[in-house]
């Protein structure tokens, strides 16, 4: 995996905008995963699952509105992308 996707994984979401974000870029990489299973289980490097589950740990502090929850809102990107 390359350094950019640790860099973007590494940094705290601090925001509802920055977790939609970080969905989107996740959804964009093909790298997205079901946020309540660790990402170690997942195919993730040891490195990349700490991120990970951070930052879905991170995820769900938030209001997700009409989405539900981080799951939501990924499913709609993911119809957007065209996946399902």
């Amino acid at each position: 995996m390359s350094t950019d996707f640790i860099e973007t994984i590494s940094k705290k979401i601090q925001t509802a905008y920055e977790a939609r974000a970080l969905i989107r870029y996740l959804v964009k990489q093909g790298k997205d995963w079901h946020y309540e299973d660790d990402a170690n289980e997942c195919g993730f490097t040891k490195i990349e699952a700490y991120y990970l589950n951070k930052r879905a740990d991170e995820m769900y502090e938030f209001n997700w509105g009409r989405w539900g929850c981080p799951i939501g809102y990924a499913l709609e990107q993911h119809n957007k992308k065209g996946d399902f």
